[in-house]
C-alpha cells in the first residue's frame, strides 16, 4: 500500500521503521499487549463483582473448560473487531475493489423508484 502523494518525499520506504527488526518488534509488542488485555478482561470475569468463572480447579480455575472457552470467545471477538476495522478502512480508502455502501444504497433507491 503506497500513498501516491507522499512518494516524492519518502519513496518506497516506510518512515516508521528504519531497521527491519523494528517492524517485527512492533508486531510482537502489539500481540503481547492485545493478549494481556484479553487476559485482563478474563480476570475481571473471574475475580470481578460478577463472577461467573470458577474459582476452583486446576491453577485456581484457569485450566477449566469455562475459562478456556471464555478466553477464546474474547480472543475471537477482539480479532473480529480488528478485522472489521481493517476492512472498513481499506474499503473506505478504495484500496479493495468492491461495492461501497453509498453505491449499494443508490442502486436500491433506483430499483424502488423504477417499479
Amino acid at each position: 500500500f503506497t500513498q501516491a502523494h507522499l512518494e516524492k518525499f519518502q519513496g518506497d520506504e516506510n518512515p516508521l521503521f528504519t531497521k527491519p527488526w523494528q517492524q517485527y518488534f512492533f508486531y510482537f509488542t502489539t500481540c503481547v499487549s492485545s493478549l494481556a488485555s484479553i487476559l485482563g478482561v478474563i480476570r475481571f470475569f473471574k475475580e470481578g463483582p460478577v463472577r461467573f468463572l470458577p474459582q476452583t480447579g486446576a491453577l485456581n480455575g484457569v485450566l477449566t473448560l469455562k475459562f478456556i472457552l471464555t478466553f477464546f470467545s474474547s480472543l475471537f471477538n477482539g480479532l473480529a473487531k480488528i478485522l472489521l476495522l481493517i476492512l472498513l478502512l481499506y474499503f473506505s480508502l478504495g484500496l479493495l475493489p468492491g461495492r461501497t455502501i453509498p453505491c449499494a444504497l443508490a442502486q436500491c433507491f433506483q430499483l424502488l423508484h423504477s417499479q
